[in-house]
Parts: C-alpha cells; structure tokens; sequence
C-alpha cells in the first residue's frame, strides 16, 4: 500500500472516531472524493457509492479503515 494513500486516509480517522463515538460525520466533498479515489487504488477498483447519501458515505469511511487497519496489522510501519 502507498505510504501517501495511508497519510490521505488517517488525516481522515478522526471523522471516524467523532462518527463511532457520537454518531455524526461530516465530510466535505473533497474528503469523500478522496477517500474513494484511496479505496479504488488500493481496495477494490469497482466501488462506487452516493456520495449524497449520508448512510452510504458512513460505510464507505468504515470500509476504508476497516481494509486499511487490516493492511497495517501486516506490514511494519512506522505512523
């Protein structure tokens, strides 16, 4: 995995934890655009999502760090 995608998406973790803490996430467009472009590079190349509907956005955002984390359990790298 590109060490630049890794930085694109844990500038993001936070929304994560503010989502999983308190339930809410907002992401501008430019966020969700970049998430999705790291998940077609590294993930899987045919996700598509709406990027208007909010409940899509939240599991596309879990996705990402769900197959992220998974990657990093396997390689070292230094965060």
């Amino acid at each position: 995995m590109k060490r630049s995608n890794i930085d694109k998406l844990q500038k993001y973790r936070h929304k994560l934890n503010e989502w999983l803490n308190d339930q809410t996430c907002h992401l501008d467009i430019q966020a969700k655009q970049e998430i999705l472009d790291v998940i077609r590079e590294e993930f899987n190349s045919g996700y598509s999502v709406d990027m208007y509907c909010g409940h899509c956005v939240v599991k596309m955002m879990e996705y990402a760090f769900s197959e992220l984390d998974k990657r990093l359990s396997t390689i070292k790298i230094d965060l």
